[in-house]
């Protein structure tokens, strides 16, 4: 559907006073301001849509104190972080079509998922160039928080920094998946890859991702691949071209066990096996002695001079062992 056409996503009254709890202000120093690819185009689509803003930085759970002074706050400028988490929630939230079986997972799945008010983290910025584009915190004498450093700002396509707020997502949500060894020939210098926990395109309904458990790199390729292949007519070319280039690079370097697909190709979809036929000769799934005899006889033991009832040898089936009144049940 159309991203206009698409209404605001409900949030509870309980969830909008969580996320605005006031928590301490942030780091006085921002990231460099910087034009990315398509950010301008991607924000025409929605043209500083305040009711999109006021319900997304909540929900995401970005705070005022985190994100003023200098990050963007209040603005409608595109070069600044926060209008470029703006942008990347957007596309979180509208950036697919409505499909039966195409994506992975629909938007519904990916907004609920990259929510730092259902999860109990927030996004915040954070003054930093090097290593990570961004990087999960949790514990007990820490503020559960997703912190955006400045690569994802100044060097990120708005689908990559989305891809990268639903990675860090899956940090919290699982905690207990942390990157492992890399497999051999990968080109991340430190543990950074993730196991593939493999489902069919249609293993479940759209809408019900949550309690399925992803890795957090699985979630951003799938991520990642959908908007490349199913992102809605407004999403510019290059956001999605882009997409598709990342998720195989992941793919390829980043996935311990790759599952066979890589972005581009058709998603596995599960086909039921037929249903069995008594009487062609094999003994299939669903068959056995007592269903379809024909098929599944007790076979070699059969002349062995015992009536192996249990194995399903009776009169009927198996005279040479069974006397006549062991009836087939």
């Amino acid at each position: 559907m159309r991203a206009e056409a698409k209404p605001l996503p409900g949030m509870s009254a309980l969830t909008l006073v969580l996320a605005l709890v006031l928590l301490p202000a942030g780091a006085g120093a921002v990231c460099p301001n910087t034009v990315e690819t398509d950010e301008q185009a991607l924000w025409n689509v929605h043209a500083c849509w305040t009711s999109f803003r006021d319900w997304f930085r909540p929900y995401f759970n970005l705070q005022h104190d985190q994100w003023d002074g200098g990050w963007g706050w209040g603005t409608c400028d595109p070069t600044q972080a926060m209008p470029k988490m703006w942008n990347s929630a957007y596309l979180i939230t509208y950036g697919l079509e409505d499909w039966s079986l195409g994506p992975w997972h629909s938007d519904v799945d990916y907004y609920r998922w990259g929510a730092g008010s259902q999860h109990g983290f927030r996004f915040e910025p954070e003054d930093a160039t090097g290593g990570a584009y961004a990087q999960s915190f949790w514990g007990y004498f820490t503020t559960d928080r997703v912190e955006m450093r400045c690569p994802s700002f100044n060097s990120r396509t708005a689908g990559q920094r989305g891809g990268t707020m639903l990675h860090e997502s899956n940090h919290h949500i699982y905690k207990d998946l942390s990157h492992m060894a890399n497999r051999p020939g990968s080109n991340c210098s430190e543990p950074c890859s993730d196991d593939w926990y493999f489902h069919y395109l249609n293993s479940y309904p759209y809408g019900s991702l949550a309690g399925h458990k992803h890795s957090p790199v699985q979630t951003q390729i799938e991520w990642l691949c959908d908007l490349a292949e199913f992102g809605e007519w407004w999403v510019p070319y290059t956001i999605g071209l882009v997409a598709q280039s990342e998720a195989n690079d992941r793919m390829n370097n980043r996935i311990r066990n790759p599952p066979g697909w890589t972005c581009g190709q058709p998603r596995p979809v599960y086909v039921p096996p037929p249903p069995p036929v008594c009487g062609n000769g094999s003994c299939e799934g669903g068959e056995d002695q007592w269903s379809c005899p024909a098929d599944c006889s007790a076979g070699a033991s059969c002349g062995d001079g015992f009536c192996d009832v249990f194995q399903g040898e009776c009169d009927a089936n198996c005279p040479l062992d069974c006397v006549s009144g062991q009836l087939c049940q």
